[in-house]
């Protein structure tokens, strides 16, 4: 089914004249920030998202390796996003592009909450790649419904000067669709304020399809419209038409013909202003084979002026018994030129599935022969990480490597060392090194990293990572070299009680300047039953509190957000939160705000799950009571094993005595063929803490483990062999 993403000149819409920051406004705001569970990480050994990276294959190689690091807060909402990118230089008398694999920053956003609402979002850039500069801030605020109706922004020259402030009013209709967004911006320059008004207006049907999107200036008393994109759809809801104009001139219009629910024909027009009349542009004609897979693509280009054929591109694809394309042949026909260009794409995979090759031929018409002109190769080690990586360019005649890199691990499956190279022609060239640190409890040390130019080693760059006796992180620091010495740039320390649970968390930016606080007041189970948030400015400034209740299975039931307020230096009640389960997962949550002194609901959302045949969270769902539509849906992937083994809840496989433990874990495990087997205990947020290696040579074994070294609180113990895996949970208590 072809929708509004079928619109590939996106470039045609309203929004890229003056508006693209409210396109941010709106991405930014998730009512999922506004109204989610809770966390509940304190009792999951879920890992959230750390670092993804992206890599394009284009005709020139890895065009652009994007890395997004993601950090989060104790509450797991995401504080900060940062964006780097591995650039180009240019070198040799051919404009010969090679590639410097140094990862350099592009961006960082980072996120402020009151309670669970998102309330400010703060964007800075890197200048030269590795400065941070402040350039925009964003305040969000919210309706009755949890909704944002208003968004402030500020944004700021390299000299912190504000230059611009913008006022957004956000307008939705009962299914809450957005229907009008009204802005006001304000330019200061050295010689005049320059102010401007203008909207976003929009229409949908009753399937909840944008039928009309136009975007109005105010000039004077009066709106002017300025761009007005229009939507047609069948009854099926497939996208058949839009058409775009500017200032009540037709501009644009894009049509599309389905067949069997698949689009077999799109077509681009461009208006004839003298005839009054639209004049085809363009003209896509798809074909599939018969597992509904596209099989044919045909592309003409045609002369507006004379309305003659100028090209066709041809483009067939072809599949394997898995359905992976496996090539993608493109024909392209310059009528006027009287020339023709072929193109091939070749792609390999292993069993499994992955990518492991792909190449790009350019035909030479002289000799009758294809001409290889790029390629990649992957190699994975028996994890499934990579082990090497390959990057094959054609210079002038020559096809070489141009890219390399190589990845070591050691024996416990972590990433030790990293190596990245470019060929230049005649040698490779190294162009960073990273060495990764564990401390002898395997927990991550150190990061090292240099970049070299040229052969020419920079200065180094690295991460610390400091533990108490129990492996609990205490202290991470972040270094730059300058001037020969090591400067902090980002402190962050933890504190714990003699429990191990965290009480105290201190995040400090040298750079910026910035300084915050939390305290964590905790109950038996490490479970926080009140967060204390200040922020530091001469001195420690109250700003919120979180106040936490359990149920006996330790779920968080309720949580409710108090603001301080500094003119009476009290604790105001702001918003309250409370969650209600059944034996499995919740079904019901609830949002408060308090009025004249009483909790008044805003929302109610029920939930729903569907599991797949091992059990595992497939789909989730939530819908604001009393409505037919999902609020939000989540589907959940996993990482597949790389063998095969039986999944078992464990209680007919291991079990554990005494129960809450003290000072020894006594683990029964009834398995006769439980070759190679592990048992490894994980912590409350998933990490490995105790790991035991042994072979079972009889039907029911007993193992002892002793509890010294492990705090207070909740762990995972985990049976691992070569057949089956199973899972319990058992309680410490010293």
């Amino acid at each position: 089914m072809i929708t509004r993403s079928a619109m590939k000149k996106s470039y045609y819409l309203p929004i890229v004249y003056g508006l693209l920051f409210i396109s941010i406004f709106i991405s930014a705001y998730s009512q999922t920030d506004v109204n989610r569970k809770p966390n509940n990480k304190y009792l999951s050994s879920e890992k959230k998202l750390k670092t993804k990276t992206t890599m394009n294959i284009s005709k020139y190689g890895l065009d652009d390796d994007i890395r997004i690091t993601y950090s989060y807060n104790h509450l797991g909402d995401t504080i900060s996003v940062v964006t780097e990118e591995c650039y180009y230089q240019q070198k040799g008398i051919y404009n010969w592009k090679y590639r410097d694999k140094s990862w350099a920053g592009i961006d960082k956003v980072s996120y402020t909450y009151d309670g669970n609402s998102l309330v400010e979002k703060l964007f800075y850039d890197y200048e030269d790649y590795q400065t941070l500069a402040f350039k925009k801030q964003l305040l969000y605020f919210y309706n009755k419904m949890m909704w944002v109706d208003k968004v402030k922004q500020y944004e700021y020259d390299k000299n912190l000067v504000l230059y611009l402030s913008a006022i957004s009013y956000i307008s939705y209709n009962d299914n809450g669709d957005t229907t009008e967004i009204k802005t006001d911006e304000y330019y200061f320059d050295d010689s005049v304020n320059v102010y401007s008004s203008s909207r976003i207006y929009c229409e949908y049907n009753e399937h909840g399809l944008k039928t009309l999107e136009k975007y109005d200036n105010k000039y004077f008393d009066g709106w002017f419209e300025k761009t007005r994109a229009e939507y047609t759809y069948d009854n099926r809801n497939n996208l058949t038409r839009m058409e775009y104009s500017e200032f009540s001139e037709p501009q644009l219009m894009e049509t599309y013909t389905y067949e069997d629910n698949k689009v077999i024909e799109s077509s681009f027009y461009i208006w004839n202003s003298y005839k009054k009349a639209w004049e085809l542009s363009e003209k896509v004609v798809y074909t599939y084979d018969i597992d509904g897979k596209l099989d044919k693509e045909k592309n003409s280009k045609y002369d507006i002026s004379n309305n003659e054929l100028v090209s066709d591109n041809n483009t067939e694809y072809s599949y394997d018994e898995n359905g992976n394309m496996i090539q993608k042949l493109i024909t392209r026909i310059y009528y006027k030129l009287l020339e023709k260009q072929d193109r091939k794409f070749t792609y390999e995979y292993d069993n499994r599935n992955r990518m492991v090759g792909f190449s790009e031929y350019q035909y030479n018409n002289t000799y009758d022969v294809w001409d290889i002109e790029d390629g990649a190769t992957w190699q994975f080690n028996s994890l499934g990480l990579i082990k090497e990586y390959n990057y094959l360019y054609k210079r002038v005649s020559e096809l070489g490597n141009n890219d390399k890199n190589f990845y070591e691990y050691d024996p416990n499956d972590r990433l030790a060392y990293q190596e990245e190279y470019s060929w230049n022609g005649y040698i490779w060239e190294i162009n960073k090194e990273t060495d990764y640190t564990y401390n002898e409890n395997g927990l991550l040390k150190l990061e090292l990293y240099y970049t070299y130019e040229r052969g020419r080693k920079s200065l180094p760059y690295k991460t610390e990572y400091l533990y108490n006796n129990s492996g609990n992180l205490i202290e991470r620091k972040n270094y730059r070299t300058e001037d020969d010495a090591w400067m902090e740039r980002i402190i962050n320390s933890y504190e714990y009680d003699e429990n191990g649970f965290i009480v105290l968390e201190k995040h400090k930016n040298i750079d910026f300047n910035n300084h915050y606080r939390y305290d964590y007041f905790n109950n038996s189970f490490g479970l926080p039953d009140s967060i204390y948030i200040s922020k530091f400015e001469d001195e420690w400034i109250n700003s919120s509190k979180h106040i936490f209740n359990y149920d006996e299975k330790q779920r968080e039931i309720s949580k409710t957000i108090v603001i301080f307020d500094s003119e009476t230096s009290i604790y105001n009640k702001h918003s309250r939160y409370e969650y209600f389960y059944n034996d499995k997962d919740m079904y019901d949550s609830l949002q408060y705000f308090q009025f004249s002194n009483e909790w008044n609901l805003k929302v109610k959302l029920d939930y729903f799950y569907e599991y797949d045949i091992n059990g595992r969270l497939f789909v989730e769902r939530s819908k604001i009571f009393g409505s037919d539509k999902d609020f939000e849906r989540i589907i959940y992937e996993y990482l597949e094993p790389t063998d095969v083994r039986e999944i078992s809840n464990g209680t007919n496989v291991i079990s554990i005595s005494p129960n809450p433990a003290t000072d020894y874990i006594f683990i029964r495990i009834n398995d006769s063929e439980g070759k190679n087997a592990q048992i490894k205990v994980f912590d409350i947020y998933g990490d490995c803490v105790l790991s035991k290696e042994f072979n079972a040579n009889s039907s029911e074994m007993l193992l002892t483990i002793p509890t010294e070294g492990l705090s207070s609180g909740i762990y995972t113990c985990s049976f691992i062999s070569e057949s089956k895996t199973a899972s319990v949970k058992v309680v410490v208590i010293k």
